[in-house]
């Protein structure tokens, strides 16, 4: 059975690394390194959501996550085998990753994994190709090079850490060190014994045995006890020397267990080595600590937890915020917001020093000039309010007039238009209404627009549109869409009239959680319960009544409401009018036009997504990069849509060759004109597929105009504009 399972995962790399090599790439934190490891000339360094390798000699650093071939995010634990140059990845889903010079391998049929209910795995330790694996109550034993599973026992209590010496295992507990020969009675827990008593949370096995508890370490086969007074023991190893990582210091000990050193740093760390005589440690915050104390790390964001993305020409700015409870309640992440001004990732010292907690919702910057950026914090301590930042400083804090109770005034999203900023307001000052604010240019302080009477409490960001502002709300049936009939003019903002759309308008329950107008001018409207679209949006409005429509598709002769009862969390138009919609664990569907077919949809399970569960999406359409944001971190997708028009750009196809035995999907074709007449040939010059694309690309199917796979050879793409005036050509070869 194992084998069989074995197998699957084997397919499963293989299929992902042949359909999506080169599309993604993530912008990870790497901040946090839970393990080191020594690799020849490389140290290896074990993070959240992946590894990187750093070369002293060289200084060279290079990266391995999701987005390059892991099959998973939230790492738990790490080893490394010498000896066979494989790395052991468990995850937090209790799933294991093996790495080798030959690929990757998923290991998803831990034999624990139907018998306990905390399935990440705590720890993992190597000795002479033996993984001993740990998990909360468990140990397994792993033959690496077979990569099958061998004895495993089950506690009634937590292990927290396993080690294996010659035939022996040994496992740190709270209930003191135990152990157990691997023989047959191994997953017997009643036959392992104790052989040192305390609250154990470390093991190592090395050129010696050592275990700590939070202020003790002991050593060697008598378990004598090392000098010296610890505080918070984190991590312990005995390779060439004993070293005990404690709070922000690496004490190194002999293996007779005389004191060597004492190392501090600035930072909270989590494990150390000693590569040639050189003490290396693994920081909580600042990656890899070298002996002269310097960081390193591939860049990154501070932290992986991300809610709303802003994207101007090549920066990045990342809120960190959310909220719980219908859209009501602050969840206090304390973070901030992370900034990358196109060369390297900024944390601003505001969140670092500040005593205030922060719940950032949404940050963006002015488009005249990008060192000065708005963000909303949105609380109920006293604490919220819109806050201006200059070159990532601290300038001033924004608060409503006659706030009134804490409660209220909670700002939630900002948006520039004609030099103007707005605000969108939830639980204005002594009441439950919500509102938008504007921040004229030059002006000094926000003043109120409106307060929505047919709205209650939550809204989200402003969606600027050309004749039509819109605020939606996502309280489930209390909100609705509130739509300011502007006509583009900012100083008439406070005049226009407000329209309001509910479930008189055909909306699911009332709510409208994400908002996108698409290049034709519809609106799509996602709720907490379905999707909806309103035709010639700027135009309906502004009739009696208007009705937005679901979008019917047709599967197996039925026709079924497109996304029925689905949460929808974010919508995105990408420059070819495609559809990029996130739903609640659902993952992203990407869209034709029409919203009538599905061309991809990504999930954690089958892309480099970090989670199913995606806050944000946005489109740089000048390149055509999809960018995904998550609480496990940001992920980017390159798209085939960049920005198009009436001629062609750089033509790609792709994959190409195709070879049938390595790759069954579709055959992509981007750079095209906005609409493009395709004519395939074979090599004699027979018509063998014909159509218009639309958007800037195109998928064949690689079947013929009779509905079959064409045959192995070269085949002719001959591609014109709408109106004839530029061509291109390209030639595909197909081996069956």
């Amino acid at each position: 059975m194992k084998k069989i399972l074995l197998s699957v995962a084997l397919l499963s790399s293989f299929a992902f690394a042949h359909a999506q090599k080169g599309r993604w790439y993530d912008l990870f934190s790497y901040n946090n390194v839970k393990v080191l490891a020594d690799a020849d000339d490389k140290i290896i360094a074990a993070t959240e959501n992946g590894i990187f390798y750093y070369t002293p000699s060289s200084g060279e650093i290079t990266k391995l996550s999701k987005a390059t071939g892991l099959h998973e995010v939230k790492i738990t634990a790490f080893a490394y085998d010498k000896a066979s140059k494989t790395m052991i990845v468990g995850y937090r889903s209790g799933n294991m990753d093996i790495v080798t010079e030959n690929g990757i391998y998923y290991i998803v049929d831990i034999p624990m994994a139907n018998q306990i209910v905390k399935k990440a795995i705590k720890h993992i330790s190597v000795e002479d190709g033996v993984a001993v694996i740990t998990v909360e109550n468990g140990i397994s034993l792993f033959d690496i090079k077979k990569r099958e599973f061998n004895d495993t026992a089950l506690f009634s209590f937590v292990i927290n850490e396993a080690v294996k010496r010659g035939n022996t295992v040994y496992a740190a507990t709270a209930n003191g060190i135990i152990k157990h020969a691997t023989d047959t009675s191994f997953p017997v827990s009643s036959t392992w014994t104790t052989v040192q008593s305390g609250n154990f949370t470390q093991i190592t096995s090395g050129s010696v045995l050592a275990a700590a508890t939070a202020d003790r370490v002991v050593y060697g086969d008598n378990f004598a006890t090392l000098s010296g007074s610890f505080t918070d023991v984190k991590d312990v190893s005995a390779d060439k020397d004993i070293l005990v990582i404690d709070g922000k210091a690496v004490y190194r000990y002999s293996l007779q267990g005389s004191l060597i050193s004492q190392t501090n740093t600035d930072h909270t760390l989590n494990s150390a080595l000693v590569k040639n005589g050189r003490l290396y440690a693994a920081s909580e915050l600042a990656g890899v600590i070298t002996p002269e104390n310097k960081s390193i790390k591939p860049d990154g964001p501070y932290n992986n937890k991300a809610y709303k993305l802003s994207l101007l020409k090549d920066e990045i700015w990342v809120a960190t915020g959310g909220r719980t409870n219908g859209y009501n309640q602050p969840v206090s992440t304390n973070l901030g917001y992370f900034h990358f001004n196109g060369t390297e990732w900024k944390y601003p010292q505001l969140f670092l020093d500040s005593p205030a907690q922060f719940n950032v919702l949404d940050v963006v910057p002015n488009p005249e000039n990008t060192s000065e950026v708005y963000f909303t914090n949105y609380k109920t301590d006293g604490t919220q309010g819109i806050y201006k930042m200059q070159n990532n400083v601290f300038v001033k804090k924004f608060e409503p007039q006659n706030n009134g109770s804490n409660s209220y005034f909670r700002p939630v999203g900002l948006a520039f238009k004609d030099g103007a900023l707005l605000a969108s307001i939830a639980y204005l000052p002594l009441d439950s209404q919500a509102g938008l604010y504007v921040l004229n240019k030059g002006a000094q302080d926000f003043s109120p627009v409106t307060k929505y009477s047919a709205l209650v409490g939550a809204v989200q960001k402003p969606i600027v549109g050309s004749n039509v502002l819109w605020v939606p709300d996502p309280r489930e049936g209390m909100g609705g869409l509130a739509a300011h009939l502007y006509n583009g003019s900012i100083a008439g903002l406070a005049n226009a009239p407000v329209r309001y759309l509910t479930t008189q308008n055909n909306l699911p329950v009332d709510a409208a959680v994400a908002v996108a107008q698409d290049n034709s001018g519809d609106l799509w409207i996602g709720a907490g319960r379905g999707l909806r679209v309103l035709r010639n949006a700027e135009q309906s409005i502004r009739e009696n009544n208007p009705t937005t429509e679901a979008i019917v598709i047709v599967q197996n002769n039925i026709p079924e409401e497109l996304f029925k009862d689905t949460s929808i969390l974010s919508i995105a138009v990408d420059a070819g009018n495609q559809k990029w919609v996130s739903t609640e664990k659902g993952g992203v569907f990407y869209l034709s036009a029409d919203g009538q077919r599905t061309i991809h949809r990504f999930t954690a399970k089958n892309s480099p997504l970090p989670a199913d569960e995606v806050y944000d999406i946005q489109i740089d359409k000048r390149n055509g990069k999809v960018y995904f944001a998550t609480d496990d971190g940001i992920v980017v997708y390159q798209g085939d849509v960049a920005n198009i028009g009436q001629d062609f750009g750089s033509v790609l196809v792709y994959p190409n060759p195709v070879i049938t035995a390595q790759y069954r999907g579709n055959v992509t074709i981007r750079g095209l004109a906005e609409r493009t007449h395709i004519r395939i040939t074979d090599s004699a010059g027979n018509l063998v597929h014909q159509a218009t694309a639309n958007g800037g690309f195109y998928e064949w199917d690689l079947n013929n105009l009779r509905g079959s796979r064409v045959a192995s050879g070269i085949y002719f793409v001959l591609m014109s504009n709408n109106d004839g005036t530029a061509t291109k050509t390209a030639k595909i070869a197909v081996v069956n």
